[in-house]
C-alpha cells in the first residue's frame, strides 16, 4: 500500500466527449470552469477549442501532444504520461484536472496506467463522466449493443494475424502474439465494432485480422467523426477496407456479422453443424449413432489421421483431423443430450490436465531436460489416481498390442523399473532370442515370441525411437516393395504364385532397386 492521498494530492480525469461541444456534460463543463490547472492529453479533439475559449486567463493549461513524438511506443508513451501527471500533483502540492476524449475508461489507456501508479504515489484519482465515442455510434448504426451482443475491440491493440506471426517462425509465436485477443476466439455471428483506427496502418492490421475469419468481399461500415457535425460513413469491401479511405483519431469500423455456416474456420461453427445433424430435423444416420457405434469410426478417423500425417501432405492431415475432431465434438454432442457430458467438459478435462501436468510452464516449477518433463508428468498421473490403482491402469485392454507395450514400458520406466542401460537392453534381447530357439512347443514359442517383441519395444524406448512408427515405416517399405513386383509380374507376363524362390529373390531385389532409384530422383514415404 502506498502513502494516504490527501485532498490536494488528487486527479479528477474528466471525459470531454466524443466530439461535439453540446455533447460535453454540465459537470464536466463545471469542473473545467473551475480548475486551476488543466492538463489535456491532446489539443486536437473538436471540443477542446470551445472549451479553451470559455477559460479564464489565470487558468494554467497545458497538453501532453509534444510527447507523442519522443515516445517510442503508446506503451511507453502512457507509462511516461501518467507518472508526468502524477509529478505534476506532487509539486503543485494541489488537485488538477486530466481531460481526456470520450469517456475515461473507454480506450483510454493512459488513465487506465494513472489509475493503477496513483496509489502508491499516495495520489486519488476521481473520474468524471463523459460520453464516449460509443453512445453516437450506436445512434448513427441504430444498433442497441445489449440486444445484438455487441463485441468491442480497440483497433489500435490488436496484434499480427497468428499466421503472420507464425510465419516468423516459433519464437515469435510463442511471445506477446498469444496475449493479445485472437481472430479464432471471435464470435462471427454477433456484430464486432472496432474503435480507434486512428492511421491506414491499424486499418491494414485490422484487415489482415478480420481476413482471418471473414470473407474479403464481407461489406463493413467506416464510420468517421461520429458525434460530431461532421459525421462519414461509407460502406467497403473488407478487402478494400485500408484503401481509397483517409483515417484518424475518430474512425471505427462496424463488421456485421455472419451467417453460422458461413464461418467455416470459426470455432462455434462444428458444435452447431453436429447439434444441426442431430436435431429431430436433422440428418437419420446422425441421429442413430451412439457412443457404441461411433466407437469404431472414431478408431478409422485416427488411423486416417496418422497415415495422412505419415504421407506429410497438409491438406490431407487438415481434412483427417478435422474428421477425428468431428467424431470428438458428435461424442460429446450425445453426452450432452443424455446429460453425461458436454463439449465444456471435455475442454475442461483437457485445459486441467494439461496445466496440472505442465508446472514448468504454468507455475514456477523449473525442469531442464524432457525426462525430467516426462519422470514429473507421470508421478503427478499417479497423484491424480485413486488409491490402490496401478500405474498402468490407464491403458486399455483393447489399444493394439504394439502401441500398449510402448506405454506400459514407458510408464514402469517413469517410475524406475527399466534398465538402467541400453547394454542391460541387448542382453536380453539375446537372451529372448535363445530362449525361442530352444521352445519346442507351439505354446512356448508363442510365450517367447511375445516377450521378443516386448524387448525389441524396450530397445526401441532407449534408442529413442517410436517402435509403432518403426513398424508402420516397415510396412509401408514391404507395401511398396511387394506391390513393385506384382506390377512387373503383370508387366512380363509371369504368375507369382507359380514362381520358384530363386524367380521370386530376382524381382523383389528389381523391385528393391527400382525404389531406391525412384528414391533418388524425388523422396517419398517408403
Amino acid at each position: 500500500m502506498g502513502p494516504a492521498a490527501t485532498d490536494r494530492a488528487r486527479i479528477a480525469v474528466i471525459g470531454l466527449g466524443p466530439g461535439d461541444f453540446g455533447l460535453l456534460t454540465m459537470e464536466a463543463r463545471r469542473r473545467l470552469g473551475a480548475a486551476a490547472r488543466i492538463f489535456f492529453r491532446t489539443l486536437v479533439h473538436p471540443t477542446v477549442a470551445p472549451i479553451r475559449a470559455e477559460l479564464r486567463a489565470e487558468q494554467h493549461v497545458a497538453s501532453f501532444d509534444g510527447m507523442y513524438e519522443q515516445a517510442a511506443s503508446f506503451d511507453e508513451l502512457y507509462e511516461a504520461l501518467a507518472e508526468r501527471l502524477l509529478d505534476e500533483v506532487g509539486q503543485a502540492g494541489g488537485p488538477i484536472v486530466y481531460a481526456v476524449p470520450g469517456h475515461p475508461l473507454v480506450g483510454e489507456r493512459s488513465v487506465a496506467r494513472l489509475l493503477a501508479l496513483a496509489p502508491a504515489r499516495g495520489v486519488a484519482v476521481e473520474i468524471v463522466d463523459g460520453l464516449s465515442f460509443l453512445e453516437p455510434l450506436f445512434r448513427v448504426l441504430r444498433l442497441d449493443p445489449l440486444d445484438a451482443s455487441l463485441q468491442i475491440v480497440d483497433g489500435a491493440s490488436l496484434e499480427a494475424p497468428l499466421g503472420a506471426v507464425l510465419a516468423e517462425g516459433p519464437e515469435a509465436a510463442g511471445g506477446a502474439a498469444w496475449e493479445g485477443l485472437s481472430p479464432r476466439l471471435l464470435a462471427t455471428d454477433r456484430p464486432l465494432l472496432i474503435g480507434q483506427i486512428y492511421d491506414r496502418q491499424v486499418a491494414s492490421t485490422c484487415k489482415m485480422w478480420l481476413l482471418e475469419r471473414y470473407p474479403p468481399n464481407h461489406q463493413v461500415q467506416v464510420t468517421a467523426a461520429a458525434g460530431t457535425d461532421e459525421v462519414r460513413l461509407r460502406l467497403v469491401e473488407l478487402a478494400d477496407l485500408d484503401h481509397r479511405i483517409d483515417f484518424d483519431h475518430l474512425t471505427s469500423l462496424y463488421v456485421p456479422p455472419l451467417a453460422r455456416l458461413a464461418d467455416p474456420r470459426g470455432l462455434a461453427t462444428l458444435p452447431y453443424i453436429v447439434a444441426r445433424l442431430r436435431a429431430a430435423d436433422g440428418c437419420p444416420w446422425d441421429r442413430e449413432q451412439t457412443w457404441d457405434s461411433l466407437k469404431p469410426h472414431l478408431l478409422e478417423e485416427a488411423y486416417e489421421a496418422v497415415a495422412a500425417l505419415d504421407d506429410a501432405d497438409p491438406d490431407a492431415v487438415a481434412e483427417e483431423l478435422g474428421d477425428v475432431l468431428g467424431s470428438v465434438v458428435m461424442l460429446a454432442q450425445i453426452g450432452a443430450e443424455q446429460g453425461l457430458l458436454d463439449l465444456p467438459a471435455v475442454l475442461e478435462a483437457v485445459n486441467g490436465k494439461l496445466i496440472r501436468r505442465h508446472p514448468h510452464v504454468f507455475g514456477d516449477l523449473s525442469l531442464g531436460s524432457t525426462g525430467a518433463v516426462v519422470a514429473n508428468w507421470e508421478r503427478i498421473k499417479a497423484a491424480e489416481r485413486p488409491a490402490k490403482t496401478s500405474a498402468l491402469s490407464g491403458v486399455p485392454l483393447g489399444m493394439p498390442a504394439l502401441i500398449a507395450a510402448q506405454v506400459m514400458g514407458r510408464k514402469a520406466a517413469a517410475l524406475g523399473f527399466d534398465w538402467q542401460q541400453i547394454d542391460g537392453v541387448w542382453a536380453k534381447l539375446r537372451e529372448e532370442i535363445a530362449e525361442l530357439e530352444g521352445a519346442a512347443t507351439p505354446e512356448h514359442r508363442l510365450e517367447e515370441v511375445g516377450d521378443l517383441l516386448f524387448t525389441v519395444v524396450s530397445l526401441c524406448r532407449h534408442l529413442g525411437l517410436d517402435a509403432e512408427e518403426a513398424l508402420r515405416r516397415a510396412n509401408a517399405k514391404f507395401r511398396a516393395r511387394f506391390t513393385t513386383m506384382e506390377l512387373e509380374a503383370v508387366a512380363t507376363s509371369q504368375d507369382l504364385a507359380a514362381l520358384d524362390a530363386e524367380a521370386l529373390d530376382r524381382l523383389w531385389l528389381r523391385a528393391k532397386a527400382a525404389i531406391a532409384a525412384s528414391e533418388q530422383a524425388g523422396p517419398r514415404a517408403t
